[in-house]
């Protein structure tokens, strides 16, 4: 396995190509799911569940504007993010909170 350190937040992205669906669909609810482990401040990385990230005909059409959004998500988690699919097959992270708002779940190696 490889070793994952530090803080994680784990998530799906929805449309995050849209700058509106990536803050509101995506970035608030992982957030609030941070606050209600009271990890508000933490400096994290973002793990993003969602394979290749990226749809062939938005990134046609809309050159960059995944990777332009991802690079929002780790300048607000602080230490980055990572795409589930650049992931190492079998990672094994210190700590992981996934989920959102009330459903969210956290983890502790």
């Amino acid at each position: 396995y490889t070793h994952m350190p530090g803080q994680w937040a784990a998530f799906a992205p929805l449309w995050h190509f849209n700058p509106g669906h990536a803050l509101f669909d995506g970035l608030y609810p992982i957030f609030v799911s941070m606050m209600l482990w009271g990890l508000q401040d933490a400096q994290f990385t973002f793990y993003l569940l969602c394979g290749g990230c990226s749809e062939a005909i938005v990134e046609k059409q809309l050159p960059g504007s995944y990777a332009t959004r991802e690079k929002i998500y780790a300048k607000f988690a602080g230490l980055g993010s990572l795409r589930s699919g650049d992931a190492p097959p079998i990672g094994l992270m210190d700590d992981v909170v996934f989920g959102i708002g009330n459903n969210g779940q956290k983890t502790d190696h």
